[in-house]
């Protein structure tokens, strides 16, 4: 240390060192020493309150050092610190930075030996520290905003993805309840269409036989040639009459019987009775189609606890369906017999006959017999069979079919004596 800077410059702070320094005596050789002690300065320029360099450790390579940062100057001239970052590639006057760096630029006042509190600054010291640690801090920092922007924008787009995902699959799914909504839509009413032309079809035939009936009454009615005529024909037309509230009955009662709506009247039936007023009530239908109608029901059957309305409606579908699928020529049978503790109704003719897959689907709704075409063999609301199985089974019966294509049809439906 020179000896003049020894005398000045106590062992202290940097900041108490500089400002005991004399400006008119060994200043070189006291900032030199001030700067060896500063660890980390880079640079050192000193100026006096108009600006004019007075001392830099820069070498200038015979150019004149450039003025100081205005701002920062007239801070440090007022007695206050600035303090400026620069960052790597900026202006840093005649100082060449060592790499790609930021730089750190401090203004500081630079007052005369001896100086009070309260004295103006006589000049102003400019230092600079290159900062490699701030560099590093920086990018770390800007990286590790960059990954952190990445990772969130990732995660957004990760959930927006699984939102769209979740939406589409919800837009897809209610899509296909809509295709399968508008498909069951169109099969209802192709359905509704097809049992309208059923219904209508079905109600012809019984609407025909109570015309015909009608129209033989009124040609016969006051002939004493066909005494026994009249009675016989307004017979056969109540039976036709009845057929067509019976299938009528049919739509309704299905409905019924499947909300539980549905419940048996009991009361004594005696099946001989009620088996022969049927049997008579189609006589006329099958001398005019030219079948063979037999009865067989043994009068010491006992009586059967069932409601009359349900169980003659059952009988009237057997024989109506007996009558529909038998070509002229063929012959119906209805029997009854007791076996154990039931009662035992058989319709059998011998018809077209029912193949094996269908002996269990034509009690179901809307079901019939079918060509190898896919058309019905005959035409029909595939209701009465419907209804007779949910008649029987309300009664605690049981109702099945026993046949096979070209040998006929028996229908055996049968009534429990556990009621009595």
């Amino acid at each position: 240390m020179p000896p003049q800077a020894a005398e000045r410059v106590p062992e202290a702070t940097t900041a108490e060192a500089l400002h005991e320094v004399d400006p008119e005596a060994g200043l070189r050789e006291t900032v030199n020493w001030a700067l060896s002690s500063m660890q980390g300065l880079d640079a050192v320029s000193l100026y006096d309150a108009t600006g004019m360099n007075v001392y830099t450790n820069i070498v200038a390579e015979g150019r004149g050092i450039p003025p100081p940062d205005a701002e920062g100057f007239r801070a440090s001239l007022a007695g206050q610190t600035d303090v400026e970052f620069i960052e790597p590639g900026g202006n840093t006057g005649e100082y060449t930075p060592s790499g790609n760096v930021h730089v750190v630029e401090v203004y500081a006042p630079f007052y005369a030996a001896g100086a009070a509190e309260g004295d103006a600054p006589i000049g102003v010291l400019v230092a600079l520290r290159e900062a490699p640690e701030l560099t590093r801090a920086l990018t770390l920092s800007r990286g590790s905003g960059l990954v952190l922007a990445a990772l969130s924008l990732g995660g957004l787009f990760m959930a927006l993805l699984v939102i769209v995902n979740r939406a589409d699959r919800l837009i897809l799914s209610r899509t296909r309840e809509l295709e399968s909504a508008y498909t069951n839509l169109r099969q209802a009413e192709g359905l509704r269409d097809d049992l309208t032309r059923m219904i209508v079809h079905d109600l012809r035939s019984p609407l025909t036989a109570l015309t015909a009936n009608l129209d033989l009454i009124s040609k016969t009615l006051n002939n004493p040639a066909y005494p026994d005529a009249p009675p016989r024909f307004l017979s056969g037309a109540k039976a036709a009459g009845q057929r067509m509230t019976g299938m009528i009955d049919d739509l309704l009662n299905v409905g019924k019987f499947e909300a539980g709506e549905m419940r048996p009247v009991l009361a004594p039936i005696y099946l001989p009775t009620l088996l022969g007023d049927k049997v008579e009530s189609y006589r006329s239908q099958a001398e005019k189609e030219q079948k063979t109608l037999s009865l067989r029901a043994p009068a010491e059957l006992p009586t059967v606890l069932a409601d009359l309305s349900l169980i003659s409606r059952v009988i009237d579908n057997l024989l109506s369906n007996a009558f529909k699928y038998t070509e002229p020529g063929g012959a119906i049978e209805v029997a009854a017999e007791r076996k154990g503790q039931a009662v035992v109704v058989h319709v059998r003719d011998n018809g077209q006959g029912i193949p094996a897959e269908f002996h269990q689907r034509i009690f179901e709704k809307f079901v019939q017999v079918t060509e190898p075409n896919g058309m019905p063999l005959r035409k029909g609301t595939g209701l009465g069979l419907a209804f007779c199985r949910l008649a029987v089974g309300a009664h605690g019966g049981h109702i099945r079919v026993e046949s096979a294509p070209g040998r006929g049809s028996e229908f055996v439906f049968d009534l429990p004596l556990n009621n009595n």
